[in-house]
């Protein structure tokens, strides 16, 4: 059996790798469509080559001494050839390769976003455990009490604005330093019953301290109101030290028709530290102030 040449040799490699890219690929895709396009050429430029040398055996060898220029000019044109479907099947591994890695990715990404809604469902179930605990708890307190929301005393520019994403705010940008106080109104709810029939409501006098402590402080300061009669104020680049004096200008008692409101403060300087942490120390200087007997109290942590 004759030994195959090199071109017969390159035609049988190129049949397996269009076989191969149909598997890999489809019919339609173009890396199958342009190597396969690629490949008849190549048929095509060898058989022609090949009928060329049978031509040049029947004519005789002065006309093969002539046609050698075009020999090579063939065999250049098959060699670019060849290059060329080899470099275009180096190419498509390298896609493959690529295609594989970021199809990994979409799926490790799939994977944690379906852990993180497993979590959201375990910690709804949660929530609406513990408010069916507190149901009946919860429903007379709705029955007996109007509630402030924070979007009827804060600015519009802190409306739909959570304490706790404000918070984090300061934490990611690392504002730093920022010392937050929490204000309680004392016994609110006795004090405002002495009130409300002079024709006082809830929102107006809430207005009023928001108003007292804007004005006192000044608007560098954000304050905000949280509900159930607590404010939160934000000293911005101010320690614990610097606050103490904006601190004795607010905390004093206000008298609203014959009525005198007094407040508890608690004040703690944001550190880098995760939320949960920080709202421990301020609930607990709030929770210190409001214990001491004093007609107005602030504690710091």
């Amino acid at each position: 059996m004759a030994r195959k040449s090199r071109e017969e040799k390159t035609i049988d490699h190129g049949e397996i790798v269009v076989d191969d890219l149909k598997k890999l690929y489809t019919e339609n895709s173009t890396a199958f469509i342009e190597y396969e396009k690629l490949f008849k050429e190549y048929k095509k430029i060898s058989k022609r080559f090949n009928k060329t040398l049978n031509i040049s055996d029947t004519v005789g060898k002065g006309v093969l001494d002539d046609n050698e220029k075009l020999q090579d000019n063939l065999e250049y044109t098959i060699e670019k050839a060849r290059d060329k479907i080899l470099y275009n099947i180096e190419e498509h591994r390298k896609t493959k390769e690529v295609l594989a890695k970021a199809t990994e990715s979409e799926r490790e990404t799939i994977n944690r976003l379906k852990r993180e809604l497993r979590d959201l469902r375990q910690y709804t179930v949660k929530l609406e455990h513990e408010l069916n605990k507190e149901s009946d708890l919860s429903h007379e307190f709705y029955e007996t009490e109007d509630i402030v929301k924070p979007n009827e005393i804060n600015p519009t520019n802190l409306h739909n604005k959570s304490f706790e994403k404000i918070v984090q705010q300061y934490l990611d940008k690392g504002i730093l330093p920022t010392t937050i106080a929490k204000i309680t109104v004392d016994d609110f709810k006795n004090q405002y019953s002495q009130i409300k029939d002079f024709g006082s409501d809830k929102v107006s006098i809430l207005k009023v301290f928001y108003k007292f402590f804007s004005s006192t402080i000044g608007t560098k300061h954000i304050v905000y109101y949280f509900g159930n009669n607590v404010f939160y104020i934000f000293f911005n680049k101010h320690t614990v030290e610097n606050t103490n004096e904006l601190i004795k200008l607010i905390n004093v008692p206000r008298k609203i028709s014959n009525v005198t409101f007094t407040f508890s403060i608690g004040i703690t300087e944001l550190q880098n530290e995760s939320y949960n942490t920080f709202i421990q120390r301020l609930d607990s200087s709030n929770d210190t102030a409001s214990k001491n007997q004093a007609s107005c109290s602030s504690n710091s942590l």
